[in-house]
């Protein structure tokens, strides 16, 4: 099977429009347009070949753009871990207000408190959303 020339490729892997009229083609490749000052017919084959380079340099620019994009993206900064709301002193996981099973440990001593009267322990739970 023989090599595409440079005007095959074009037609093959771009859309022709008759924007300009006679005056020549707006090629579609992808996201990008080009405007050719004159029909692909007409179209010398090193003129033809110029055109599949400049095409082949967008779309390799395009796929690097595409890669640093992704990798900005994966490399998102974590929030630093904070300590344990239930006064343990020890570091929440990032994101986390409690440690495992914690949470449920503040809520006894709260309601505990609570029902001995203490008001700053129901206003806590209130607060929490735990009464």
């Amino acid at each position: 099977m023989s090599e595409l020339t440079a005007k095959e490729k074009i037609k093959k892997y771009c859309t022709v429009t008759k924007e300009m009229g006679r005056r020549g083609n707006v090629l579609i490749f992808g996201k990008h347009k080009y405007r050719m000052n004159r029909p692909v017919e007409n179209m010398t084959e090193d003129e033809a070949a110029n055109v599949i380079k400049v095409m082949e340099l967008q779309a390799y620019i395009d796929k690097k753009a595409a890669k640093a994009a992704k990798a900005a993206k994966a490399t998102t900064v974590r929030p630093e871990p904070k300590p344990c709301e239930c006064g343990c002193g020890k570091l929440a996981k990032s994101g986390s207000k409690f440690l495992p099973g914690h949470d449920a440990k503040l809520r006894s001593r709260l309601r505990k408190a609570a029902e001995c009267g203490d008001a700053k322990a129901k206003a806590a739970l209130s607060a929490r959303g735990w009464d």
